[in-house]
């Protein structure tokens, strides 16, 4: 009975001075635009022996918030930590860049858009493709780092969506442009080999391709990250050093994004 009553308040004692204790699983929300490359990343290293990892979407912001907040271990976020989350203890660790890729069916005769161009569409003021057929232009959700990206490389600081433009999930993404001819949207540019039914465009002449991005030249690219409040737990560093290791990075690069080394 004595040792059950040490153990519990050894128990209590360690909430109270670390935060919150996690069980064997670890937590992990983030990115709903990556989030099936964490998945592909937690099953690879759950094969060799590693932690169960129950992973959650919500977007990049959400991550972020639910990390500082003690409920979940890590975030998995596709842009770098602001100000006011740095400020909160928050690090990241970078794993792998992408690009925003520009997508539309498959049977799309354009091969190339301009920005100019694609912020005409996301404005309003163009909803024709060069052949004269109607545009139907599709949005990501408002909590999503995608859309901000694209916000800020595209429409800039004086320019806002038009209200009109239909807003799709990113899981609905593909779906919807693989179902209508003349649509039009944005994701990461890892996801578009998934489905035969899109492809992405060239911007001004650039494709979403591995050299691009690395290089910068392709006008919409990011890096991914994995953050932690502070340093990442014992559990956690695991994980973290199995994604920036050999294996993880064959995986990044097997779904389509570029390996960060």
């Amino acid at each position: 009975m004595k040792n059950i009553i040490t153990t519990v308040l050894a128990g209590m004692l360690l909430v109270g001075i670390s935060g919150p204790v996690f069980s064997a699983e670890i937590k992990a929300q983030g990115s709903d635009t990556t989030i099936s490359l964490v998945k592909a990343l937690a099953e690879e290293y759950q094969k060799g022996g590693g932690d169960m990892i129950d992973i959650e979407g919500g977007g990049t912001a959400a991550g972020i918030k639910a990390c500082a907040a003690g409920t979940v271990q890590f975030a998995f976020t596709t842009r770098k930590m602001k100000d006011d989350e740095a400020s909160q203890g928050i690090v990241a660790v970078p794993y792998g860049l992408d690009g925003l890729a520009v997508v539309v069916n498959k049977n799309n005769a354009q091969e190339d858009i301009k920005i100019a161009d694609l912020k005409a569409i996301y404005t309003g003021t163009k909803t024709t493709w060069d052949n004269g057929n109607p545009l139907i232009a599709f949005n990501v959700t408002p909590e999503l780092a995608a859309r901000e990206l694209f916000k800020d490389k595209v429409l800039g600081k004086e320019a806002d969506f038009a209200a009109n433009i239909a807003v799709k999930h990113p899981g609905a993404m593909i779906p919807a442009l693989a179902k209508i001819p003349n649509a039009i949207g944005y994701m990461a540019a890892g996801e578009v080999s998934s489905s035969p039914d899109i492809k992405a465009l060239k911007i001004d002449g650039v494709a979403p391709a591995e050299s691009t991005i690395r290089d910068g030249s392709y006008p919409m690219t990011r890096t991914l990250f994995i953050a932690t409040k502070g340093a990442p737990s014992a559990e956690v560093q695991k994980f973290i050093d199995f994604v920036i290791g050999e294996k993880g990075q064959q995986v990044v690069k097997e779904r389509g994004y570029v390996a960060i080394k």
